[in-house]
């Protein structure tokens, strides 16, 4: 996953790119979108802008298609549609590689992308080092990305990055990665970009905001995320502030059901479900609201968040926050200092803490700026040098 595409995952892999020192990164990913084998939208203006050098072909993978109905369906698939994918992928990183002398190659999606980093070290000897998030490997799944094959394609990293210590420990435990290998970098927040400022006038008006108090979510919509149990606890906090609105930003397969819980509470007035922004808006929503809310909690199949990079991206606007303590959350806010963390599948307790923050100014006021100095001590700057500092140790003990 890469941008324009949103998504946490991409957001990271952006960040650290536009931050390492230039010359030093180079990025081979797809135009088309695997599922629906759609155009990238906006990939040609992101790749002319970006600072960094962007490679794209097609596809890095095979498309996600329905199972083949017979073995004959499925061996014509795969001779006609998943070999020349492989093909041209490999090819085209094998090239890169030739042409600008990489010596090490990272892999963003480990069931995607780890074949190739292997192939390439076969045919050049070069590093491999894996990111990971956490639900990648948390989550359960199968075929060809089972847990035995993501498990082989971890040991078989030279280095991996984890970003929080939750997905460290599930390394070592799911995976069996021993720990010497991890390097545990957490995510990094742009601070150049997330600054504090003053709420948008126009989206005042756009909203009808004018002497409301602001819940504010960003995320993608699905269950993990907890949108489900924050639009009952918003109900429940309406009761003492009715003068309050929660926006939530972003989109997702879980939308139809969100829409859905909104018009059965009655809530149409009080929620509004804002869809998919821009990069300049995002800053600006965030800006408007006096809370950031994101109940995520763990599913049943492991699905969980590795870290949660958009709390310190509240936090870099000077906003206190409101997540759940599940996964690498429990990382990304500092409780009491930067946030407030409760149980995701609690709609009293998320209630409550909504309440408590905008009932107490000193409280709320005191949460921002401690998440502020943290998002300003944890930059997208700092996370690049360690990351450089991962890379030059590999290739320090492979010329000992």
């Amino acid at each position: 996953m890469f941008p324009p595409i949103h998504g946490g995952s991409a957001v990271v892999y952006h960040n650290l790119c536009q931050s390492m020192p230039r010359g030093s990164i180079r990025v081979l990913t797809a135009k088309k979108n695997y599922i629906d084998n759609a155009i990238v939208a906006g990939w040609e203006s992101h790749d002319a802008s970006a600072s960094y050098p962007i490679d794209r072909i097609d596809f890095l993978r095979p498309r996600i298609l329905p199972a083949p109905p017979n073995a004959l369906v499925s061996a014509w698939r795969l001779l006609f549609q998943d070999l020349p994918v492989y093909s041209k992928a490999l090819l085209s990183a094998a090239r890169i590689v030739k042409a600008h002398k990489i010596n090490v190659i990272c892999v963003g999606e480990i069931g995607t992308a780890s074949w190739l980093a292997m192939a390439l070290r076969k045919l050049y000897g070069i590093k491999v080092l894996m990111y990971v998030h956490g639900e990648e490997i948390t989550t359960a799944s199968g075929g060809r990305f089972s847990g035995n094959k993501r498990a082989s394609y971890l040991q078989s990293a030279d280095k991996i990055v984890a970003v929080s210590e939750f997905t460290r420990n599930a390394l070592m435990t799911l995976m069996h990665v021993k720990s010497e290998s991890i390097a545990l970098i957490q995510n990094g927040v742009d601070i150049a970009r997330f600054t504090p400022g003053s709420p948008s006038p126009e989206l005042l008006q756009r909203h009808k905001l004018s002497g409301k108090k602001v819940v504010l979510s960003v995320g993608r919509l699905v269950a993990r995320k907890g949108i489900d149990k924050a639009i009952p606890a918003f109900q429940r906090v309406l009761h003492k502030h009715p003068e309050t609105h929660y926006l939530i930003v972003g989109d997702g397969p879980l939308r139809p059901e969100i829409e859905r819980l909104i018009i059965d509470a009655g809530l149409q007035k009080n929620i509004t479900l804002v869809g998919k922004v821009s990069d300049a808006e995002l800053l600006a929503y965030m800006r408007l609201c006096d809370v950031f809310l994101l109940p995520n909690r763990t599913l049943e199949n492991g699905d969980t968040e590795g870290f949660g990079l958009v709390f310190r991206e509240a936090n870099a606007c000077h906003k206190p926050v409101i997540g759940g303590r599940a996964g690498g959350v429990v990382e990304a806010i500092r409780e009491n200092e930067s946030g407030l963390l409760v149980d995701g599948n609690d709609v009293g307790k998320i209630a409550a803490a909504i309440t408590r923050v905008l009932e107490d100014d000193a409280l709320a006021e005191r949460l921002a700026k401690g998440g502020l100095a943290l998002a300003r001590k944890n930059d997208t700057i700092s996370v690049a040098q360690r990351f450089m500092h991962a890379c030059a140790s590999m290739l320090d003990s492979a010329n000992r």
